[in-house]
Order: C-alpha cells, then sequence, then structure tokens
C-alpha cells in the first residue's frame, strides 16, 4: 500500500503507517496557523479496509470525507457512519480500486477547468492574465459583447485560497448558465479569473494565510503577486465605465454553525448596503433547487468575522474594489464544503446554485 500526492491537488503528511492504520495530518508548508485541507491517493490497497487516524485537530467536515475511483473527476460523499470519535474513518477500499482518492472535500484543479472551457469555446475568449511566480498561466475569461458595448458589466474571481474548491463548483454553474443564456450574451460582459492562485491549486497548497502573505490580503500600494497589479487594473478598467457587480467567491472554516450556510460578507458603507440587500433579497427569492440560500444568513460588516481587525494584515480584494469609484455592488460569496444548513453540497447541486445565481444575477441587474 501507498500513500500518494504525486497529481494537482495532492496534500498530506503521513505520520506513520501501522498495518491497516494510517496517521496523517494536513501538509501546511505554506501557512502560518493551523489549516484544513488534505487531498491524497491510496494505491495497491485493493480488498482491503483501512482505518485513517489524523494527527491534528479539525480535519473533516461535519459530515464524512468525499472519496473518487477516476482520478479526481467524479465525487461522493462517505456514509458518515464511517467516521468514529476523535475524526478517525474507516473505509473498505474496493477489489478494483488500485487509485482510490480521499479528501476533506470535492476537490477541483486545473484538469476540470480545462474540461469545462472546451464546451462553451464559442462564448468564452480564454486570454492570460498574466504569468504566476511558477511561470504558470493564470487563465482570465471573458464572454458577452465587449466592455464598452454591454450594458451591465460584471467580475467575478475564486480560489485566492487555493483550498476553497467547493466554490469553484458553483462559478462553473454560473458561467455555464450565462453562456446559455441569449439575455446575458447580448447585455453583459462578464469577466471570470477561476484560479488567482492557481500555483496554489495545482501544488494542494492551503492557501489561506500563506507565508509571506495571503493573496486575499495582497491588495494594497505594495502588493508581492504578480496577479494582483493585474487585477486591480482590470477593476479600474471596468470602473471607467461602470462595474455594476464584483463578487470573490471563498469556501469558509471547515465547520461549525455560522459557516454551514451559503452567506455573502458585505463590505459595509453605501451604496453597498443597499445594493447588498436588494440583491439577497433576489437572490433568495431565485434559489429554487437542492441548495438554500437565506439573506439572513449574510454576514454585515462589523460583525462576527467581518471585521476591520480582520484585513490587519493586508486589504481584501472585494473590500479593497469597494474603494473604487464606478463599482455598484461588491461583496464576497461564501460556500461551504459540505453541509449547507441541512443539505448536503456536492458537485451537481454546487453547479445548480451557481446557475440560479446567474438568474438572479440576471434579475437584479434589470431592475436596476
Amino acid at each position: 500500500m501507498q500513500i500518494q500526492t504525486d497529481f494537482d491537488g495532492g496534500n498530506v503528511l503521513v505520520d506513520r503507517i501501522d498495518g491497516d492504520h494510517v496517521y496523517f495530518q494536513p501538509d501546511l508548508r505554506d501557512t502560518d496557523r493551523p489549516w484544513f485541507y488534505w487531498y491524497f491517493a491510496v494505491q495497491n490497497a485493493a480488498g482491503r479496509t483501512l482505518t485513517f487516524h489524523p494527527t491534528v485537530e479539525n480535519i473533516l467536515t461535519n459530515h464524512a470525507p468525499a472519496m473518487s475511483v477516476d482520478g479526481g473527476k467524479n465525487w461522493q460523499w462517505l456514509d458518515p457512519q464511517c467516521v468514529s470519535q476523535d475524526d478517525v474513518f474507516t473505509v473498505t477500499i474496493a477489489d478494483n480500486a488500485n487509485d482510490y482518492r480521499l479528501s476533506m472535500g470535492m476537490p477541483y484543479v486545473k484538469a476540470q477547468l480545462d474540461a469545462f472551457a472546451p464546451l462553451h469555446h464559442d462564448q468564452l475568449r480564454i486570454s492570460t492574465l498574466c504569468q504566476s511566480p511558477k511561470g504558470i498561466a493564470i487563465p482570465l475569461w471573458q464572454m458577452g459583447p465587449t466592455l464598452e458595448q454591454a450594458t451591465y458589466r460584471v467580475m467575478f474571481s475564486a480560489r485566492h485560497h487555493c483550498c476553497e474548491m467547493m466554490a469553484s463548483y458553483v462559478l462553473e454553474g454560473l458561467l455555464e448558465a450565462a453562456m446559455t443564456d441569449p439575455w446575458w450574451q447580448e447585455h453583459v460582459h462578464v469577466t471570470a479569473v477561476p484560479f488567482v492562485d492557481i500555483d496554489g491549486v495545482a501544488a494542494g497548497d492551503q492557501g489561506k494565510s500563506r507565508k509571506p502573505r495571503d493573496h486575499n490580503r495582497d491588495y494594497d500600494d505594495k502588493p508581492i503577486y504578480p496577479s494582483t497589479p493585474v487585477m486591480m487594473a482590470l477593476v479600474k478598467e471596468h470602473c471607467a465605465i461602470g462595474l455594476d457587480i464584483l463578487m470573490d467567491l471563498h469556501c469558509p472554516w471547515i465547520r461549525h454553525p455560522c459557516n454551514e450556510a451559503i452567506y455573502m460578507a458585505h463590505v459595509g458603507g453605501e451604496p453597498f448596503a443597499s445594493n447588498q440587500a436588494r440583491f439577497s433579497q433576489c437572490l433568495e427569492s431565485s434559489i429554487t433547487g437542492t441548495l438554500p440560500y437565506v439573506a439572513a444568513d449574510d454576514i454585515p460588516f462589523g460583525t462576527e468575522w467581518n471585521t476591520e481587525q480582520n484585513y490587519g494584515n493586508g486589504c481584501g480584494f472585494s473590500k479593497w474594489a469597494a474603494t473604487q469609484t464606478g463599482v455598484s455592488l461588491s461583496t464576497t460569496l461564501e460556500v461551504p464544503y459540505a453541509t449547507v444548513r441541512d443539505k448536503i453540497i456536492d458537485q451537481q447541486n454546487a453547479r445548480q446554485f451557481g446557475q440560479e445565481m446567474a438568474l438572479a444575477i440576471r434579475n437584479y441587474l434589470k431592475n436596476q
């Protein structure tokens, strides 16, 4: 039996293997605080029943680990009954599963983004935002009319924190709905940066509180990442004409009640407070699928973790964008890893939620 991480997104530290018992923890090589992302493959263990013992706290959601037997393309949650006290979990590897993948969530890496893009090549204009520190091209996606000709302009970003994979499924669903809706194609210029920290996505890093600086605390007059000044320039280019919505997609802490709902973190002040309230109501009334959204779950600026003190190490993207003249709504959307109120999130219903978000955005823009 081997535990492997030599693929995009792989992350684990194996403390020891004792027979059918594996003792492990997340690899925190890139961060200065305890975090919870892990993703590994169990190879050459077909037919065995293995017990996995975390050697640190907070490595599971309130549900169970996720598993994949097709190289990480499709994921399903394990039965929560496999989890016992202290987040120890036991799995039986199928007889034909020589590459059995486990993770705390449902990883979304560049292979999935690359598989999605060709499905909509007629609508997408794909270019490069910039080169990452490791020389990887950070994709920049645009669709709809030109910036100048559009009636509305919106901008989306994801993976400032590279481990926050569930947000990518929502963004994929949102963009798919926009690319198949004639109204969006006629009226809305869309700019999307799906992987801001593309190096971290590939490496399987945590991303949160990255050393020496968090990507989402880099928005000031001395940014250290090559993506930051280009993102700032994009926002300013949009704002010169009028940016209707800027939304930065994230995932929250791994569990506990306030992190088990889809919510927006407001930036505060006007016109953002009024526009945020109106958009939240549009979103709440547009969601009819499996995953709920309740406007009351949003976190106004100055409450919970969403305070000025939280940005002591630098400004976040949506908060910085709110300082620019010409943007009407700037917000952060948080998508849980496993539990949305009393529902379980997965690849399919996360994409569906994104599709319903596209309808909410359409309704919001048309009624400005």
